[in-house]
């Protein structure tokens, strides 16, 4: 039976179940005498009722308790039938594995800990017999300890017992796996004398240590079966499949691993602490290529442990008289939560002694925290609830960051805020030492400089009229305090271009969708869904010499390509590194009228928008690729879900909102950055407009007409008519005060659906097409997304209901009205909804719908701090 918290075993109090195996059940418990948290694992009843196993058990417990060891998690003794141990926080080897292999920057030090903890015990006579992945910790530290050592041997049955007997495994597992899962997970990592029944000795150990080096560098399982007896065969018969082993490991390490897993044990490495030998020279050699960062732990961080960024880092990142390594440092901890939703990541001060990041505060309400490197703990400076994208001072005492439409700055220490200038929907911002703050106010509106004193009013940059960049955003100073880069579109591409304060010419330095800094020589850009650096000289303002990846993974914020989570120190070469997982995909799932489930489309995936071909066919879906940086228009097959990419788009590319044509052989897209596309589906020449930052919404019955809706400032947008012949100039159709979008022409093209916040908030509309008669107001109590039926004499929109869902409603369409609408079904809480995205669409005169279900990802944000990241680069210059 399950112990329940506040269950007392001698003077240890049960706080939490930990898990629970072939062992028994595992607790968090807390020492009444010397106030420390341990671990209980309560011994099955067979064990603790046989005095002759619990005689036997407490002679091995006995000796095992003599070990000791950094790396080793301790025991501390026997409590009525329960095992006492050391607790140790952090994620086992098997939890990290699942999320595929470890880069070899990070296993060698973990595989060291590892031969290390062996060596000591192997010294004193004490073989593990059950290594694996699940036996092994990481600390959020980076420490390593080994769990469980000589447990096998300790709860050994007589001899003539099954050395695989399921209830009395040693395994230890969560209460989801299942009798034969545990078992696999052991017989996966036996050596083959181990698994003959044989006599074992250190050896058995040396070979595990083999099979967890071999996973942890190449993410799969060196021997594995459907079953234990195909496990064990492997064991016994299979070669490794040495081929899988990432083309960087060294020599000498692949080396070591075929000496380890030698199946006779005489051929075998017979001392652990000559790995160990053979890892420390593995690990002291320079590693030129930079290596592929990861995510270590990956926990979220909660309110209250905002602090511990710092225990993650100490040590790692020194300051002050340490010397600088010749090698660069990483690590990967967990991120605070909502960091990259608005702070976008840490941005590291100056000198590279100081983080700056927005997370939740002891309300729940986003606030702005700094932090020392070397600190134990983060301050959250008072009065900054609602912080978004801070920036540093250039003497890194000051703060600067967006608030509630404002740019405002507040010492680093704490202290009163001031309000510098209006920033209603801001767009990143930098400081140069002369006090010159450069930021974009909003969307559309441009660079603006302004005093970081607050004496004067911000005024826009002049930007000379032929130069025709748009959506400028994320300046960044250069250390001249005059240059700038800042990220905008040009001829319909996203480039990154330098700028001055004096000069109001400025020039296209790189095409990339991404925001830029400059540190140590180099630029620093997204690309692809990671982090690269060029050689940058930033007197003569040019580049040159190859880029190079340094960190493979790296977030953006949501709805933007071109604002990456990074962030680096003018000074000893610091870099810090958000990586924001995707947290959520979709599925194509289908309803009938009545909101019954009827099936799904396709496989899940980063779906953002779908059009449904006239014909009824196909749909077109809008992709998301995180790797390639780019959302792809992915055409769908109706009657077998084969899916298969329109055009391969280029990184940084987006196709935004695509719609068809009306004989379904095209399909309509943005760029994203100001062009309209046409791709052809049958072999006719594709075409490119100009048309201003849009996203078309329909297209018209006969063939000669897209909708787009044209985006003017964040806040207000209009719906216009883009002609397929002509010089496609976008003509208006509306045009008011108000956001009108998600325009819908009639199969008859007769009239158009629509979205209007007139009233004060989103409604539907109906208006005749060309603008002839009054518009018909359809929703009664909201509404969004308009999609017609097939014979036009239906309106299908989303209402929102007060728990948040989406209802289903229509509305007939009368002579010069419409009846009143009705609610058809309520749909699945977390649809993926946008205004400028269908989000459904309609089949079968109404009997079926195609909608966007979102399917959420359990993936936590993580950060990776990089010292002396330029070494590897120099090096290889």
């Amino acid at each position: 039976m399950a112990l329940l918290p506040g269950t007392r075993i001698g003077v240890y109090e049960v706080t939490a179940s930990l898990g629970a195996g072939g062992m028994g059940e595992v607790y968090r418990a807390k020492d009444s005498r010397l106030k420390r948290e341990v671990a209980l694992k309560v011994l099955p009843a067979d064990v603790a009722n046989d005095r002759e196993r619990m005689a036997r058990f407490q002679r091995e417990a006995e000796v095992l308790a003599s070990l000791n060891h950094p790396n080793i998690a301790q025991i501390y003794g026997l409590e009525d039938g329960a095992l006492v141990m050391e607790l140790v926080e952090g994620e086992d080897l098997a939890e990290r594995l699942r999320r595929g292999l470890i880069p070899l920057d990070e296993a060698l030090p973990i595989a060291k800990q590892i031969a290390d903890a062996l060596e000591a015990a192997h010294e004193q006579g004490i073989i593990h017999r059950d290594l694996k992945p699940a036996n092994i910790k990481v600390r959020p530290d980076g420490t390593v300890k080994v769990l469980d050592f000589g447990l096998a041997k300790a709860l050994d049955e007589p001899k003539g017992s099954s050395p695989l007997d399921l209830e009395n495994s040693p395994t230890i597992t969560s209460p989801a796996m299942t009798m034969r899962g545990m078992i696999l997970g052991t017989a996966a990592y036996m050596a083959p004398e181990q698994a003959r029944g044989r006599a074992i000795d250190r050896r058995a150990d040396i070979w595990a240590f083999g099979v967890v080096l071999y996973e942890m560098l190449t993410g799969r399982r060196a021997f594995e079966g459907d079953d234990i007896s195909i496990t064990i065969a492997n064991v016994l018969k299979e070669e490794l499949q040495w081929s899988a082993l990432p083309a960087g490991v060294p020599p000498s390490v692949q080396r070591l691993l075929r000496r380890c897993l030698e199946k006779d044990p005489k051929r075998r490495l017979s001392s652990i602490g000559d790995a160990r030998l053979e890892l420390d020279e593995s690990e002291a050699a320079p590693i030129v290529t930079p290596p592929v960062r990861h995510r270590r732990n990956l926990v979220p961080w909660a309110v209250a442990a905002v602090a511990t960024i710092g225990a993650a880092v100490v040590g790692l990142i020194a300051f002050g008289g340490a010397r600088e390594p010749v090698t660069p440092v990483w690590t990967s901890i967990p991120a605070p939560v909502s960091t990259f939703s608005r702070g976008l990541g840490p941005a590291v001060s100056p000198d590279g002694r100081h983080i700056a990041f927005v997370a939740p505060d002891d309300s729940g309400s986003e606030s702005l925290w700094t932090r020392a490197l070397t600190a134990q703990s983060a301050q959250m400076i008072e009065g900054t609830s609602g912080a978004n994208l801070p920036f540093w001072s250039p003497d890194s005492r000051s703060v600067a960051f967006f608030k509630d439409g404002k740019l405002l700055t507040v010492p680093a220490v704490g202290g009163a805020t001031m309000v510098v200038a209006d920033a209603p929907n801001p767009r990143g911002g930098t400081w140069n030492q002369d006090g010159v703050i450069l930021f974009v106010p909003g969307s559309g509106l441009g660079l603006h400089r302004v005093s970081a004193s607050g004496a004067a009013s911000a005024v826009p940059l002049e930007v000379p009229a032929d130069q025709s960049t748009t959506a400028i955003s994320w300046p960044s100073f250069l250390p001249d305090g005059q240059h700038f880069l800042f990220t905008g579109i040009r001829d319909a591409q996203m480039w990154i271009h330098i700028g001055s304060l004096t000069d109001p010419d400025h020039t296209p330095l790189l095409q990339a969708a991404s925001k830029a800094h400059y540190a140590d020589g180099y630029l620093l850009f997204g690309s692809k869904g990671g982090l690269y650096a060029q050689p940058f000289d930033a007197a003569s303002l040019a580049l040159s010499g190859e880029r190079v990846r340094i960190v493979d993974e790296i977030g953006a914020s949501v709805g933007s390509t071109n604002n990456h989570s990074f962030s680096a120190s003018a000074t000893r070469s610091v870099i810090a590194v958000g990586h924001r997982p995707f947290v959520r995909e979709a599925q194509l799932t289908w309803f009938d009228r009545n909101g019954a489930r009827l099936g799904v489309l396709g496989e899940a995936g980063r779906i953002f928008g779908l059009s449904a071909s006239p014909d009824r066919t196909r749909i077109v879906i809008e992709r998301n690729d995180s790797r390639q940086n780019s959302v792809d228009p992915w055409i769908v097959q109706i009657d077998s879900g084969f899916a298969a990419p329109v055009r391969a788009m280029a990184e940084g590319a987006l196709a935004s909102s695509p719609v068809w044509s009306h004989d379904s052989r095209k399909v309509f897209y943005s760029s994203g950055y100001g062009a309209m596309l046409m791709a052809s589906l049958s072999g006719e020449t594709d075409e490119r407009w100009p048309v201003g930052i849009h996203w078309p919404t329909s297209s018209s019955p006969d063939g000669r007409l897209v909708m787009i809706q044209q985006e003017l400032v964040a806040t207000q947008g209009d719906l216009m008519i883009v002609s397929l012949t002509g010089d496609h100039t976008p003509a208006p159709y509306l045009q008011t005060p108000f956001n009108e979008h998600s325009g819908r022409f009639s199969p008859d093209g007769r009239s158009v659906a629509y979205v209007s916040n007139e009233s004060g908030r989103d409604e539907v509309y109906v208006q005749s097409f060309p603008r002839t008669a009054a518009k018909i107001r359809i929703s009664a109590a909201g509404g969004t997304h308009p999609e017609w039926n097939d014979d036009g004499r239906e309106v299908y929109f989303l209402q929102a209901q007060p728990s948040g869902q989406r209802s289903m409603m229509v509305a007939s369409m009368l002579v010069g009205r419409s009846s009143p609408p009705r609610r058809l079904f309520d749909l699945p809480p977390g649809v993926w909804e946008d205004s400028g995205r269908s989000m459904y669409a309609v089949f079968d005169d109404g009997r079926r719908f195609l909608v966007n279900v979102l399917v959420p990802i359990a993936a936590p944000q993580v950060l990776t701090f990089g010292q002396n990241w330029t070494a590897a680069l120099n090096a290889a210059k």
